[in-house]
C-alpha cells in the first residue's frame, strides 16, 4: 500500500521516488559551519540501511550568502563531502458548536485587531535585530529606516498568505474531490477525513488571519494563483499532504528572521507550530512512519518554497499585482529532478537543465539540507556519445562541449542520509576548493528537490 502511495506521488508531483536499498559504504567528511543556524558537531557515520525515500519536488535553497561561524577540518577525513552546521543556534475530537463558532471567531477578531499595527506607527524598538532579509534569495539588508523595514514585513506576510492560499486550496481540493467511504475504501479509519477537515479549517484561520492583518496595515494581500492538484486517489492525497505541510514549516521557520516586528514574528511562530503538528500527525497516525525528522526543522527562502510549488501552478500565469507585495526578486528556480532509486553510501543520477555561464574552474556540487546542517558533495559529469561511448568529464565544464554528446550527471550521496526523515537537495555550482561554495542566488543552479528517508522508533530504516 505505502509503495503505490508513494509512486503515485512521484507523478503528482513530477517528481521520482527513491528507494533506499543495498549496502551503505562508509563517508566520512569533513565539517565546517554555514547558515542560516548555527551548531558544530560531528555526527555518527550512520547506519547500514535498507528504506525509503518520498518524492522530489524541486525546491532551491538560498542561506545566507556569508558563511557563519568557524571552519572545522580533520585530515583523517575524506573531503569528498563537506558538512555546515549553523552556530547561532540558542543553547477524539467533538464536532464544534455554533457557540464555539462564534467564540472562535470573537478570538480570531480581536488577535487579528492585535496584529493590525499601522505601518507608520511601527515602534523602532520592536526589533533589536535589523538584520532582516527582504528578497527571496540570501542578501540580507539593515532594517534601520523604519518605513522600509515595515515594508519589508508586509511583503513578509503576503508571503506567509501565499503560503497558506496554496494550502487552503489544496485541502479544500481534498474535501471535494474524497469521502468518508473513500478514505475507509482506501484502508485508512473513518476519522482520518474528519481531521483533514480540521487541518483546512485551520489553514483557513490562517489565511484569514494574514489577509486581515495585511489591510488592516494599509497594504493589500496577494491574490490567489492557479493551482491543479493532479492526484489520483486518497493514497496520493495523504502522501502529497505531508510533503505539502513538511514544507509549509520549512517556509515558516524560513521566513520568521526576515521580520523586523516582533508581534509578526510571534504569530509566524504560533502558525509554525500548528503546521508542523499536522505534518506530525500525517506522518505519525496516518502514514505509520517517522512524525519528526532529525532535531531540527530545515529552514527554506520564499524562492525555494515557490519552486516546489511549481508541481501545481504556473508561477508566471499569477496576478501581476502579486509582484510588487512579495519579497523582491520572489521567482522559483530550474526543478531539479532525482532517481528513482537513492541509496546512502552510493551513486545516484540527477538531472536539470544545464546551466550557462559556467566557468571553465567551476565545478557543481550537491548539497544536502538536513535540519540545520547543510552537506556538499560534488557531482560528476558524464558524456554519452552517439556511438555509446562514455566519457568522464570530471566536472569541468569549460571543456569538450560537444553538441553530439549527451550530459548525464551523478553524485555519491552521503550515508548519513539514512534514516534522517525529510531532505532536500541542491544543485549549486562553486570553485574547486569544496569548502568555498557559497548557497546564494548566484551559485543555486537547481532545485531543491524534495526526498524522503522514513525510519522507525528504533532509527531503522522503513522499506516500503
Amino acid at each position: 500500500m505505502k509503495a503505490l502511495s508513494l509512486s503515485l506521488l512521484a507523478t503528482a508531483l513530477s517528481a521520482s521516488i527513491s528507494t533506499v536499498v543495498g549496502k551503505v559504504i562508509p563517508s566520512p567528511r569533513d565539517l565546517f559551519s554555514s547558515p542560516p543556524l548555527m551548531m558544530e558537531r560531528e555526527l555518527g557515520m550512520g547506519i547500514p540501511t535498507t528504506g525509503d525515500l518520498i518524492p522530489s519536488l524541486g525546491l532551491n535553497s538560498l542561506v545566507d550568502s556569508t558563511p557563519l561561524g568557524s571552519i572545522l577540518s580533520s585530515s583523517s577525513l575524506d573531503s569528498q563531502f563537506v558538512r555546515r552546521g549553523d552556530s547561532n543556534t540558542p543553547s477524539g475530537s467533538g464536532a464544534s458548536t455554533p457557540g464555539d463558532a462564534a467564540a472562535n471567531e470573537s478570538k480570531l477578531d480581536d488577535a487579528t485587531k492585535e496584529l493590525n499595527i499601522n505601518i507608520n506607527n511601527v515602534n523602532a524598538n520592536t526589533n533589536t535585530n535589523t538584520n532582516a532579509q527582504p528578497n527571496g534569495g540570501s542578501e540580507r539588508k539593515d532594517g534601520n529606516n523604519n518605513n522600509e523595514a515595515d515594508l519589508s514585513d508586509l511583503q513578509y506576510l503576503n508571503y506567509n498568505l501565499f503560503v497558506e492560499q496554496f494550502l487552503v486550496s489544496f485541502f479544500e481540493h481534498g474535501q471535494r474531490k474524497y469521502s468518508e467511504a473513500d478514505f475507509t475504501g482506501a484502508g485508512f479509519p473513518g476519522w482520518v477525513r474528519g481531521r483533514y477537515q480540521q487541518i483546512l479549517e485551520h489553514e483557513k484561520a490562517h489565511k484569514e488571519f494574514l489577509a486581515s492583518a495585511i489591510a488592516g496595515s494599509g497594504a493589500q494581500p496577494v491574490l490567489p494563483c492557479r493551482y491543479e492538484f493532479n492526484d489520483a486517489n486518497v493514497h496520493d492525497f495523504v502522501a502529497i499532504s505531508a510533503a505539502l505541510t513538511t514544507i509549509a514549516s520549512s517556509s515558516y521557520v524560513g521566513s520568521l528572521q526576515c521580520f523586523n516586528n516582533r508581534a509578526y514574528i510571534t504569530t509566524s511562530a504560533s502558525i509554525l507550530s500548528v503546521e508542523s503538528r499536522q505534518t506530525s500527525w500525517i506522518n505519525g497516525a496516518v502514514r505509520k512512519i517517522n512524525p519528526w525528522n532529525t532535531a531540527f526543522e530545515t529552514p527554506l527562502t520564499p524562492n525555494e518554497v515557490v519552486t516546489l510549488f511549481l508541481s501545481f501552478m504556473d508561477f508566471d500565469t499569477c496576478p501581476q499585482e502579486n509582484r510588487d507585495r512579495l519579497p523582491p526578486n520572489f521567482r522559483p528556480y530550474p526543478v531539479l529532478t532525482l532517481a528513482p532509486r537513492l541509496v546512502p553510501g552510493e551513486e545516484a543520477e540527477i538531472s536539470f537543465p544545464y546551466p550557462g555561464g559556467l566557468g571553465p574552474d567551476e565545478h557543481l556540487y550537491l548539497a544536502f539540507l538536513v535540519g540545520i546542517e547543510t552537506i556538499f558533495a560534488p557531482v560528476e559529469e558524464r558524456r554519452h556519445t552517439k556511438r555509446g561511448d562514455t566519457n568522464v568529464n570530471t566536472n569541468n565544464f569549460g571543456a569538450n562541449k560537444n553538441n553530439d554528446n549527451t550530459r548525464r550527471f551523478f553524485v555519491q550521496l552521503p550515508r548519513d542520509l539514512s534514516a534522517t526523515g525529510t531532505v532536500y537537495f541542491t544543485l549549486v555550482r562553486g570553485p574547486d576548493d569544496i569548502r568555498a561554495i557559497r548557497l546564494d542566488d548566484h551559485s543555486i543552479v537547481a532545485g531543491p528537490a524534495i526526498a524522503e528517508f522514513p525510519f522507525d522508533s528504533s532509527y531503522k530504516p522503513i522499506t516500503w
